[in-house]
């Protein structure tokens, strides 16, 4: 079968880029969350100076900076070559995006775009979404992270969110297509005009991957 183009899922914390990450999966995808790879470099105690930068600036709601994005991103990039990438959470920056864009085209992949929009007035229900996520973690023994629990640091990542994310897309829109899909839907619904915008009409769609 031929891979797909991969499919960047942009959106801000809270928007379901990983629920809809996993979704793609059925369709033959993995999965390149920048969340979860620096979640398992900084599980536990911090072995080194780089280690507890990273801890400090999630801890923070900030962003890691792009040269250690860039290299855990390169490093997924080879562990999964020829198979079909959902990246969430890469790139955030205009840096990034530039990085991206070498790192795709010097590997031969293609790349369709997705932003899952969330309004600064939905911004309540982004929190919510996000403190009951880890409430919903935790009651099956998993970690919780620090700064899903406080409503001020997550409001804080939405905020840094859009400040550095915003020039992504402009740029992006100036050459590509964008398909913008609502958040504030239902995850079926989202699903439905994620494969409808970026695989029913890149490929055939009946082609599921049976776990």
């Amino acid at each position: 079968m031929t891979r797909r183009p991969d499919v960047v899922l942009f959106g801000a914390p809270g928007s379901g880029k990983g629920t809809q990450g996993k979704l793609l999966k059925k369709y033959g995808y993995v999965v390149m969350s920048t969340g979860d790879e620096l979640r398992k470099i900084v599980k536990g105690k911090p072995e080194n100076e780089n280690e507890a930068a990273i801890q400090e600036t999630m801890q923070a709601g900030g962003f890691v900076s792009d040269k250690i994005i860039e290299e855990i991103v390169r490093n997924f990039l080879k562990k999964n070559e020829g198979k079909s990438i959902v990246w969430d959470g890469f790139p955030r920056t205009e840096e990034q995006r530039q990085a991206f864009e070498k790192i795709m085209t010097d590997a031969g992949r293609e790349f369709e775009v997705v932003r899952l929009s969330v309004q600064k007035k939905d911004d309540p229900k982004m929190i919510e979404r996000i403190i009951n996520r880890g409430n919903e973690a935790e009651k099956i023994g998993k970690t919780v992270r620090p700064d899903d629990r406080d409503p001020k640091i997550i409001q804080n990542r939405l905020n840094e969110f859009r400040e550095k994310t915003r020039v992504v897309i402009e740029e992006w829109e100036t050459f590509r297509d964008v398909h913008d899909i609502s958040a504030i839907q239902e995850i079926d619904e989202i699903h439905e005009q994620i494969v409808k915008a970026v695989i029913e009409t890149k490929s055939n769609v009946d082609e599921v991957i049976e776990n």
